[in-house]
């Protein structure tokens, strides 16, 4: 059998999980499962789109969950030409080892009292090298970390509002990964930095926070490709322009581009995953922005900028795209990782 499978599958609403549970067919076959989806809906953490989305997903993946077979990266917000739906990476049964590698790990519920506070970091760091483990990989060869951080339910916590504040949550989760891949000391770590850019920030972190989810849910993928399988890049893109570099990397991994800069082989990229960045001052290359100062939230407007570059690169809108990369990439910058298909 071949190792890792990853598919694309769209949702029509929330709720609807149809074609996932038809692109991983039997999950008794299934040794390990990642869900990684975007759903409509806004950024506030009191939008329930995300608890509707877990309340319908959660007894079917129940059995799947109950012995860490399975994690589920649940996000909201599909502005601009982003399709809803997500990635399915799926490793079966007795499948072969070789090539690209998947682990999964999940916290036992944080205690309310760590939720938003620099506990969250140790938490995010021993359920990183938890999935390291579960994948086989050392901690240098994980190419890829993405977690969701849990925070607490907007209005639940009047007198410390942090605590729901998904931005903090993110920046807990990006350190948590940069403690666990050794890419910043723990000790390092200034408390009052937490949430800055100009802070430290990890080259293979993906993060998210909500309060749908009581504990920390980490994948990991890394290893080396083998042929016939897929193959993992990522890139740290300068601004929300700078589609260069997010060609560049298509082009290490083996795709190619016409003549009209049309992707060749559009079939061979399953996968697209994306954390849009703006600088603190709303500007890009030296222009102002409405971006910080509109009535629209600013992770809409990064998302929606984000999936119009993606959409014009690969002449899709079936790709994950998030903002607010905290901790993840420099001030302004962005995270772009690609899963594509070998072609051996």
């Amino acid at each position: 059998m071949s190792g890792l499978e990853a598919g694309w599958f769209d949702m029509d609403h929330p709720a609807d999980w149809s074609r996932l549970q038809s692109l991983v067919s039997d999950p008794a076959t299934v040794d390990r499962l990642a869900i990684v989806a975007k759903t409509e809906g806004h950024t506030a953490p009191n939008d329930f789109a995300r608890q509707l989305a877990r309340q319908a997903l959660d007894p079917w993946l129940a059995p799947l969950a109950a012995d860490g077979r399975a994690v589920v990266v649940l996000a909201n917000g599909c502005e601009g030409v982003a399709t809803p739906g997500g990635v399915a990476l799926i490793r079966r049964r007795g499948a072969d080892a070789a090539g690209l590698r998947l682990g999964l790990a999940r916290s036992r519920p944080l205690p309310a009292d760590a939720i938003g506070t620099p506990a969250a970091i140790d938490a995010v760091a021993a359920c990183v090298r938890a999935a390291a483990d579960d994948a086989g990989l050392a901690l240098p060869e994980v190419a890829l970390a993405i977690v969701k951080c849990p925070t607490r339910l907007a209005g639940t916590v009047p007198t410390e509002p942090w605590r729901a504040d998904q931005h903090r949550g993110r920046a807990l989760a990006a350190l948590g990964i940069a403690v666990a891949l050794g890419e910043v000391a723990r000790e390092a770590i200034d408390v009052d930095a937490i949430g800055h850019d100009s802070g430290p920030w990890s080259r293979r972190a993906m993060t998210f926070a909500g309060p749908e989810a009581p504990g920390v849910e980490a994948l990991v993928l890394g290893g080396r490709p083998a042929p016939g399988g897929l193959r993992l890049g990522v890139c740290h893109p300068a601004d929300l322009l700078d589609a260069p570099a997010v060609r560049r990397l298509a082009r290490t991994l083996g795709l190619a581009f016409d003549d009209d800069g049309a992707l060749r082989e559009p079939q061979r990229l399953v996968g697209v995953f994306s954390k849009a960045g703006l600088a603190a001052d709303g500007r890009v290359r030296g222009a102002r922005t409405g971006v910080f100062s509109s009535a629209y939230s600013p992770d809409s407007a990064m998302r929606a900028a984000q999936s119009g570059l993606l959409g014009g690169l690969f002449g899709s809108t079936r790709f994950f795209v998030s903002g607010d990369p905290v901790h993840q990439a420099p001030p302004g910058g962005a995270v772009v990782a690609l899963l594509v298909k070998d072609t051996a």
